[in-house]
């Protein structure tokens, strides 16, 4: 990512919200904070969470984020260092407090 693009204040300023979704009170908040950081890069379906149990650690929430559109997915998932799923879902991790 070029330091110079305005694009890359962008994507700090995204992921610094993503971090700071951990101190808000409620599974549903942090959802809602979500849903309103992904809509930056498009259009969203849905956010759901998912509860991967023992198999992910206990200490983060993981969600999946699907897009109307396919390159808004791929520009979230950059911008975000989510994991693209399939052609407009992507999964992120979000720390508990």
């Amino acid at each position: 990512m070029n330091m110079n693009d305005p694009t890359h204040d962008i994507a700090n300023l995204r992921q610094q919200e993503l971090k700071n979704l951990r101190l808000l009170a409620s599974e549903s908040q942090i959802q809602d904070g979500l849903n309103r950081i992904a809509g930056t890069f498009g259009k969203v379906n849905s956010v759901v969470r998912v509860d991967l149990q023992k198999k992910c650690d206990s200490s983060e929430y993981v969600f999946f984020v699907d897009f109307e559109d396919t390159l808004d997915a791929m520009t979230a998932a950059r911008h975000l260092n989510g994991f693209l799923y399939g052609f407009s879902a992507l999964m992120l991790k979000v720390q508990k407090n």
